[in-house]
């Protein structure tokens, strides 16, 4: 595979390596995209839990399929759904130990595809990548902001 010269080439040719490694790790794991989605909202949640609603507006999913995805990963012991005695109406997802443990095996997965990725960048270089791939995307997302407001006048 060639390498490509131009920045957005360069930009496609590293988020597709990074992509490829997300799926080798979800098919080890047995997961899809989507389940590991919630996996990691419920992670970065407090008490590693949240309600399906609030799963729902974070994802920006419909009910039955978060109820159905966290219904899955269930049945594969990362997950369990609570109802609190107050109100029978609220559905709770939480990390199991084994969904807490799969996180950080992901975690774990992502720091070393990092570490891969700027094996050849001396510390100094690293930094200044950061620097300018964080002006980078602010600079995409204030373009897309500014595309908005102007489709909305």
């Amino acid at each position: 595979m060639q390498i490509p010269e131009d920045m957005g080439g360069l930009i496609k040719f590293i988020n597709t390596w990074l992509k490829r490694n997300s799926e080798n790790f979800l098919k080890r794991m047995s997961l899809s995209f989507s389940e590991m989605d919630v996996i990691i909202a419920l992670w970065e949640s407090e008490g590693k839990k949240l309600e399906l609603k609030m799963l729902e507006a974070r994802l920006l999913a419909p009910q039955s399929t978060i109820f159905g995805t966290v219904r899955k990963l269930e049945s594969k012991g990362y997950t369990r759904l609570v109802q609190p005695e107050n109100d029978r109406r609220v559905k709770i997802a939480e990390l199991t130990e084994e969904g807490k443990n799969l996180c950080l095996l992901a975690i774990e997965d992502k720091k070393k595809d990092n570490e891969a990725m700027v094996a050849g960048l001396t510390a100094e270089e690293q930094i200044v990548l950061r620097l300018l791939l964080s002006k980078m995307a602010r600079t995409m997302l204030n373009i897309r902001m500014h595309e908005h407001r102007c489709v909305a006048e």
